[in-house]
């Protein structure tokens, strides 16, 4: 029985040759996804960008694209999630700046400021405001003090970013536990 050495040649030569071809053409695509991300990045785009980075991750896997996205992909995450956690953070910065300010007045005086006007200029420039551009709310009741800022909705309870943050006494209570990170 005779082989048929010319079939078995070119099925030696074209089954690699598509192969990489694939190969090539999956890189291809890959790498223009990835550059596509890129661009959502400069855009502002981030969330989208992790969106697509996720998909390079799984539709192209194997490839250096893919590689790079898996890398990059959890560092944005992470500043998306950074990034709205941000004003939370930064209110709980500005209250505690504040107290501190309202603590040292009481170990200079000996009592604590009626009002938070009484620390300025001697203490702070000015009494700033909450990330959301509301002023900081304070109660004074004898030897006690409440320092607080209502969040995003600037309404009394809530969540998430529209959460109440207290200082009582030189003490953040109750406050979520990533603020203090």
């Amino acid at each position: 029985m005779r082989k048929p050495w010319p079939a078995v040649c070119l099925y030696a030569i074209l089954v690699p040759a598509l192969a990489l071809h694939l190969t090539a053409c999956s890189s291809y695509r890959a790498r223009r996804e990835f550059e596509r991300a890129i661009s959502l990045e400069r855009q502002g785009r981030m969330e989208e960008m992790v969106v697509l980075l996720k998909n390079i991750e799984q539709r192209y896997p194997g490839t250096e694209a893919a590689r790079r996205a898996a890398r990059m992909r959890p560092l944005y995450e992470g500043l998306l999630t950074a990034r709205a956690r941000f004003p939370v953070r930064r209110a709980v910065d500005i209250l505690r700046q504040v107290a501190g300010e309202v603590e040292r007045h009481r170990e200079l005086s000996g009592t604590l400021p009626r009002a938070l006007a009484e620390l300025v200029p001697s203490e702070l420039p000015a009494i700033p405001d909450d990330p959301w551009g509301r002023e900081l709310r304070y109660e004074c009741r004898g030897d006690h003090y409440r320092l607080s800022s209502l969040g995003s909705d600037g309404e009394p309870g809530g969540s998430g970013e529209a959460m109440d943050l207290f200082i009582q006494d030189g003490l953040l209570t109750p406050g979520p536990s990533w603020a203090e990170r």
